[in-house]
């Protein structure tokens, strides 16, 4: 088999570690460009994997060539962890394709349609799937959520949604930010599910879910998550049918929020998403259906997927403290946190021997 995978670190990098575990796993032929040296993959095992470090945080065609005469290769599976990077490979896709590169994304348009917040919030409106409320800025109910209403912005700035709290908040976000760059949604409380899917070209898929019970602060990564039974519910087939029919394909992960399977959709990422971890420890075949259409593995095993598995990424409390911020509880409490700890540091995701000096890392030691 003269086909491996090009993995980038440093960014994303839980859901970059759980594809490299379940590569060293099922002998699947990797190679890791680093982002710098400072990039914590160093700090695991999987640093004898690193082919080469990035010359800087963009991308060029001339690198790509670079890094594929480096593993003498005849094709490469460019795995498609960060939404930079997926934009840049959908973009040069014609050209790095005849320079032997494969890529595991649907088309552009489809993929920037789902990306893009807005534009994919509206689709759902019209696909009858509930999204929050907007608001305008005269009819402001706090707390609300700004969101970008594009990957990039006109000034090419990429930006993150923004939780705005009180009109204090909101006046400094307004001297902050370009206001035409975003759109206004009502903040969603209750339960957080992540779906959880992979769809082949031919429109074959596998769906599971998450259940968010730990975030940081900001809306950023989840700490803390349970693998779960929602994607069983009819509500949650919809999101499927829907991406069929617009032609899309590959790894996905879209949030719903809400309560007793009245849920609205946040977003939609269709690249890997930081609790990855979770795709392994719970077996679900989603990594295996993706790389068995690439041809990296030869069959997909018999897997019986385990709810009520834990996630935790202990770091992310450690960080957030470090930066006196307060994280947050989606449907889950301070106590069930205490009562359930035990259950959960047997799955932090680096407190494992190919990880431990990360582990060690984000605690300051």
């Amino acid at each position: 088999m003269n086909t491996g995978v090009l993995i980038f670190s440093g960014y994303n990098q839980r859901a970059v570690i759980s594809f490299c575990r379940f590569a060293e796993k099922n002998n699947i032929l990797y190679f890791i460009i680093a982002q710098s040296l400072s990039d914590t993959i160093f700090l695991t095992e999987y640093k004898r994997k690193v082919l080469c470090i990035r010359k800087n945080n963009n991308f060029d065609n001339d690198d790509f060539i670079y890094y594929k005469s480096k593993t003498g290769l005849t094709n490469l599976i460019i795995l498609p962890s960060t939404e930079f990077l997926n934009r840049f490979i959908l973009k040069e896709r014609k050209s790095l394709e005849t320079l032997g590169f494969i890529i595991p994304l649907c088309n552009e348009e489809v993929y920037i349609k789902i990306s893009d917040k807005k534009e994919f919030s509206t689709i759902c409106k019209n696909a009858d799937i509930m999204i929050p409320n907007e608001y305008v800025s005269d009819n402001l109910q706090y707390p609300f959520v700004a969101k970008p209403l594009k990957y990039i912005s006109n000034n090419n700035l990429i930006q993150k949604p923004v939780i705005i709290h009180n009109k204090k908040e909101y006046q400094h976000f307004n001297k902050t930010y370009n206001f035409d760059d975003f759109y206004l949604q009502e903040y969603i409380y209750g339960q957080s599910i992540y779906l959880l899917l992979y769809i082949n070209s031919n429109s074959n898929y596998s769906i599971y879910s998450q259940k968010n019970l730990i975030q940081q602060s900001c809306g950023l990564s989840i700490i803390a998550a349970e693998s779960s039974d929602h994607y069983k519910s009819n509500e949650f087939i919809k999101y499927y049918k829907l991406l069929k029919e617009l032609g899309f394909f590959g790894l996905i992960m879209i949030e719903v929020r809400g309560d007793n399977f009245n849920f609205k959709m946040i977003e939609a990422n269709p690249r890997l998403w930081g609790p990855s971890q979770l795709i392994l420890d719970a077996d679900m075949d989603l990594f295996y259906k993706f790389c068995y259409d690439y041809n990296l593995i030869n069959n997909i095993p018999k897997l019986n997927y385990k709810e009520g598995i834990k996630y935790f990424w202990s770091g992310g409390i450690y960080l957030d403290n470090r930066d006196n911020k307060e994280i947050a509880f989606h449907d889950y409490t301070k106590n069930d946190f205490f009562d359930n700890y035990s259950c959960l540091t047997k799955n932090d995701i680096y407190l494992a021997d190919d990880t431990m000096q990360l582990f060690l890392k984000e605690r300051g030691k």
